[in-house]
């Protein structure tokens, strides 16, 4: 466990804490599944921090985005993400409407908030991979809304 996660759960219920790990596991389940080739001659903690050190920081960024990316889908699958999405989104369209206008990112926030228990990832993490292309929730609720959103 690192110091700055010992420091950061000091100030975070422990469902937060629980957020965090379930989320963290994720990525690290995901790191494995995409470079594991990259590690296989890593015995040690040396080597694994020998290899960071010779790959140049876009290779680091770029294995750090897949991993979360694969994370991502590992908890957020797109199908069932994108059909919960617009049965909650369907099921209380008037309601958004009539408080959001036409506010896509709140509508999104808000359809995100119900749907963080039964994902059990924070809203926010939800909220992103809405508005992500592969997921395209937002460019639904603009045809759906038919105007742009803001």
């Amino acid at each position: 466990m690192s110091i700055s996660f010992v420091k950061w759960h000091k100030h975070k219920d422990l469902e937060a804490i629980a957020d965090y790990i379930h989320n963290k596991l994720a990525e690290e389940l995901a790191h494995y599944i995409l470079h594991q080739e990259h590690f296989k001659d890593t015995a040690t903690f040396e080597d694994a921090y020998n290899f960071y050190i010779k790959i140049r920081q876009k290779s680091e960024m770029m294995m750090e985005l897949n991993a979360k990316h694969l994370a991502a889908a590992i908890l957020l699958p797109r199908g069932d993400l994108t059909r919960r999405a617009t049965k909650c989104y369907k099921d209380n369209r008037e309601t958004l409407l009539g408080l959001l206008k036409d506010d896509c990112d709140e509508i999104i926030s808000t359809i995100a908030s119900l749907l963080r228990d039964v994902y059990q990832v924070p809203e926010g993490v939800i909220a992103y991979r809405l508005k992500s292309k592969v997921i395209g929730f937002k460019d639904f609720l603009k045809k759906d809304i038919k105007e742009d959103c803001k």
